[in-house]
C-alpha cells in the first residue's frame, strides 16, 4: 500500500513541476500573436493575388476580322441606311480591356471627357471603285457629348489576306488603292479602360459601277454637250459634277463647252445620306474638223429623199461646191443600187438624168472624181 502511495506522489510531484515551467518560460499573450501573424499573412496573399480581368468580349473588339457583329449590319452600296441600320448602329460596342488611353493616341495632358454614346449613322457596308473615293458627309457619327469627341480614334485594319494600306481615310474620305476588304473603326473613351466603337466594312473592287454610264468620251471645241449626251444615269441619288481641267473644258448649267484640245477629267458624285460616292472619267478634246475642200449640192427639195413615176426620166440638178463657197466644175460618178429600178442615162453638167423603169426604192451615190471622200447618198422612190 505504501508502495502506491509513494509512485502516486511521485506523478503529482511531475506534474506540478511541468506546470510551473510551462508558466515560466511561455509568454502570456503569445497564442494571440500568433493568430494575429497567421491573419496578416492571410490577408496579404489575398490582396496580393486580386487582378482586374478584361471582358471576356475583348478578342473580338480588339481583331475587327472576327467580329462577327458587323456582318449583320452590311447594307447595299449606294444605298441609305434603313430604320433597321439605324436601330442596330445604336447598340454601339461597349469594351472592358486592358488598353491604355495613351495607347488610342489621347494626350493625358488634356482633360479627359469620356462619351457616354457613339453611333454611326452612315452605312456599315461600303463598296468603291479601284482608284476612287467615298466622302462620308455631315454628322455620319454622333457622339455624346460632342465636347469627347476630341479623344476619338480612328483604326484601319484589313481581312482576308488584304494589306491596311490598301485604303486611306482622311479629312472624312476614303481612297480606294487596293482590290481587298478593309475595316474602319471608331473608338472612343467611356470611363478608364472602357470604350465605345463601331465601324464601317469597306470593299474595294476593279468597276462595278452601274449607276453610271459614260457614253462618248470624245468631244470637238466649237460643239456644246449637254449633261446626259455624255452620261447615262441610273440612280435617285443626288447627282453633282465637278470638271478638274477647267483649261480644256467648262462646265456650267448642265451643259459642257470644249475650250482646248487636251484632255479633262470629270467627277460625277453621287449623294446619298450621310455619304457621296464620287466617279472619275476623262474625255479627249479634239479640235473641230475643218470643212471638206469641196461638197455636192443637190437642188431639189427634200434633196435626200425623191419621188419620182415609174416610166419617167428626170434631171436632177447638182453642183460641187469648194470650201470657199464657190461652184466648181468637178468629175463626178454616179451610181444606182439598182439599175433595174433606176438607170443612169447621161451626166452633163450640171444636171443627171435618171430613168425610173420600175417601182421600188434605191440609193443614188454620188462622187467627187477628184476627191472620192466627198460623197452625196440620195434616197429614190418610184411608184
Amino acid at each position: 500500500m505504501n508502495k502506491r502511495v509513494l509512485i502516486f506522489s511521485i506523478y503529482c510531484i511531475l506534474i506540478i513541476t511541468a506546470l510551473v515551467l510551462f508558466l515560466v518560460f511561455f509568454p502570456p499573450n503569445s497564442a494571440n500573436a500568433t493568430n494575429i501573424d497567421n491573419s496578416q499573412m492571410s490577408s496579404q496573399v489575398e490582396e496580393d493575388t486580386k487582378i482586374d480581368l478584361p471582358n471576356k468580349d475583348d478578342s473580338n473588339v480588339d481583331d475587327p476580322s472576327t467580329d462577327d457583329s458587323s456582318e449583320d449590319l452590311i447594307n447595299k452600296p449606294n444605298e441609305t441606311p434603313t430604320d433597321s441600320d439605324e436601330t442596330d448602329e445604336n447598340q454601339s460596342t461597349d469594351i472592358e480591356d486592358g488598353t491604355e488611353d495613351s495607347e488610342l493616341g489621347i494626350d493625358l495632358e488634356d482633360e479627359l471627357i469620356y462619351a457616354k454614346s457613339l453611333i454611326l449613322k452612315c452605312p456599315r457596308s461600303i463598296t468603291i471603285n479601284l482608284s476612287e473615293s467615298v466622302s462620308l458627309m455631315g454628322e455620319y457619327i454622333s457622339i455624346y457629348p460632342a465636347e469627347s469627341a476630341k479623344f476619338l480614334n480612328c483604326t484601319i485594319s484589313s481581312r482576308y489576306g488584304s494589306e491596311p494600306s490598301g485604303i486611306s481615310f482622311s479629312d472624312n474620305v476614303i481612297t480606294a488603292k487596293q482590290i481587298g476588304t478593309y475595316y474602319i473603326k471608331f473608338t472612343i473613351p467611356k470611363a478608364k479602360n472602357h470604350y465605345l466603337t463601331d465601324g464601317i466594312q469597306v470593299s474595294v473592287v476593279d468597276n462595278e459601277n452601274t449607276n453610271v454610264v459614260q457614253l462618248i468620251n470624245s468631244l470637238e471645241i466649237g460643239s456644246n454637250y449637254n449633261l446626259e449626251a455624255i452620261f447615262q444615269f441610273d440612280t435617285k441619288a443626288k447627282i453633282g459634277v465637278v470638271v478638274l481641267d477647267t483649261d480644256y473644258l467648262n462646265y456650267g448649267n448642265y451643259i459642257f463647252t470644249p475650250l482646248s484640245e487636251g484632255e479633262a477629267r470629270i467627277i460625277v458624285s453621287l449623294s446619298y445620306d450621310y455619304i457621296q460616292y464620287n466617279y472619275t472619267y476623262a474625255v479627249t478634246i479634239k479640235p473641230k474638223p475643218l470643212p471638206p475642200e469641196y461638197m455636192i449640192e443637190i437642188y431639189a427639195e427634200n434633196a435626200d429623199e425623191l419621188k419620182f413615176a415609174k416610166g419617167d426620166i428626170y434631171p436632177l440638178m447638182y453642183n460641187i461646191i469648194d470650201k470657199n463657197g464657190m461652184n466648181v466644175y468637178q468629175k463626178i460618178s454616179v451610181v444606182s443600187s439598182d439599175t433595174g429600178i433606176v438607170e443612169v442615162s447621161s451626166i452633163d453638167h450640171p444636171l443627171i438624168y435618171l430613168k425610173c423603169k420600175d417601182k421600188g426604192e434605191v440609193t443614188l451615190t454620188i462622187t467627187c472624181l477628184l476627191d472620192e471622200q466627198v460623197t452625196k447618198e440620195i434616197k429614190i422612190i418610184v411608184f
